[in-house]
């Protein structure tokens, strides 16, 4: 027997629905499942957003100093 399972939007209750975490700083991460119609703005908002800055970290092998290479 096979199962079939489906996510509904959490503003609206149409299916189908896509699943969207969301975060302030500072602050926890919620997920909410909307249908294409409820994330428009969502859309919208990731077209004008930017990626968050990643940690930069330093190069493992010479632990963020630079080599000297011979002359």
């Amino acid at each position: 027997m096979a199962e079939v399972k489906t996510l509904v939007c959490d503003m609206c209750g149409e299916s189908p629905a896509e699943g969207y975490a969301l975060r302030k700083r500072p602050g926890a991460e919620f997920i909410i499942d909307l249908c294409s119609k409820c994330a428009t703005p969502f859309r919208d908002w990731q077209a004008a957003g930017r990626a968050p800055a990643g940690k930069k970290r330093p190069y493992r092998k010479y632990g963020g100093k630079t080599p000297v290479l011979p002359a």
